[in-house]
């Protein structure tokens, strides 16, 4: 993390936080419900445009941690696919007028080199200024939209309700349930895979917790499932971010006033409980390998899909599945076998691979 010295930053660390509360905004898709909690105040006439230097992620709360985005479906906005499942949600001062929304998982705020995805904010100038930093979320059919107001700026995201295929199978000899999310063909997504970056395409799940995120990648004229153990960095991640803030509050405590100790006790207790369920996560995460890649063989069809399709296919072992997107489609067979590889344990270095920043990044804290 690399700190700021402007003297506008200065002075605002200086400044104490005004006093924070929680709010919450939800909203109802086709195929489920989404639900955001984040930290909410008055900041007094400061602003993220006047405060941040360009390139700083500001975390998008009133101090504390960033938003919590939880979705029982998955979600898409620009290329990027958001998976069923708990994301932070932050924002990247670009420059003048120009946001980015970062989403990433596990840590409670976005740190510089973490694994992050970004599209770009809508923004516009409200015409009544907000006091209070208010983030809301409304649904219209498979559409999400995620308008955040601060002062007389408004940012805003759509996101789009992506289906759900389920494959029921084996994973490591384990049961296991396949989703695959049905992306849509559209420029963004073509574009990310001609560009060799990944698509998110769905996730495995094993009965006793463990997890592996599906991604599909182009590999030279032909295209790739790559099952990565993308949980076992996230529970990691979440167990040292929630450790840190307890503690962290549990310092406050003795000197807090009497009026703010209660809430302190309760916020202590539920980051307790939290580092206790990624704790299971991760106890699961470790019996997988960390990451599988499986080929696929491709050929042209004639009928074009307008997203991706999934049709299992007979098989006398394992999985073996055909996926169609756009007038492409590709065949995969796997069984247990591929998936014998030593489990990825306690070893979070060989959890799928960390995007870096070219650049240095800089977070608001």
């Amino acid at each position: 993390m690399i700190l700021r010295t402007t003297l506008a930053a200065i002075l605002l660390a200086a400044l104490p936080l005004p006093a924070q509360s929680r709010a919450t905004a939800e909203a109802t898709l086709p195929g489920g419900k989404v639900t955001l909690d984040y930290l909410t105040g008055n900041l007094q006439g400061r602003s993220a445009e006047k405060d941040l230097q360009p390139g700083t992620v500001w975390r998008m709360a009133v101090g504390g941690e960033a938003p919590l985005l939880r979705t029982e479906v998955p979600l898409m906005v620009g290329g990027v696919v958001l998976p069923p499942g708990a994301h932070r949600l932050s924002a990247r001062y670009v420059g003048p007028d120009t946001w980015h929304l970062v989403v990433f998982r596990g840590a409670a705020l976005h740190e510089s080199g973490m694994k992050a995805d970004e599209t770009p904010f809508q923004f516009s100038k409200a015409g009544k200024a907000e006091e209070q930093l208010k983030i809301s979320l409304a649904a219209k059919d498979q559409n999400l939209e995620v308008q955040v107001a601060w002062g007389e700026s408004a940012l805003r995201a759509n996101l789009t309700g992506l289906g759900v295929s389920k494959v029921e199978s084996t994973l490591a000899g384990k049961p296991a349930v396949y989703e695959f999310f049905q992306v849509p063909a559209n420029p963004d997504t073509q574009e990310r895979l001609k560009a060799g970056q990944e698509v998110r395409v769905g996730a495995v799940r094993t009965k006793d917790g463990g997890e592996l995120a599906i991604v599909g990648q182009r590999e030279e004229r032909g295209v790739k499932l790559v099952f990565r153990n993308d949980a076992l960095k996230e529970a990691q991640a979440e167990i040292a971010s929630a450790t840190a803030m307890r503690n962290r509050l549990q310092g406050m405590l003795e000197q807090a006033p009497e009026e703010r100790r209660e809430r302190l006790k309760g916020r202590i207790d539920q980051l307790a409980r939290q580092v206790e369920a990624a704790q299971k996560r991760l106890a699961a995460a470790q019996g997988l390998p960390a990451e599988v890649a499986v080929a696929g063989k491709v050929e042209m069809r004639e009928e074009r899909s307008t997203g991706l399709l999934v049709r299992p296919l007979d098989a006398k072992a394992g999985v073996s599945l055909a996926m169609d997107f756009g007038q492409r489609s590709a065949t995969f067979q796997w069984s247990d076998a591929d998936f014998s590889t030593t489990p990825a344990g306690k070893d979070a270095g060989k959890a799928g691979k960390s995007e870096k920043s070219e650049k240095p990044e800089k977070t608001d804290k």
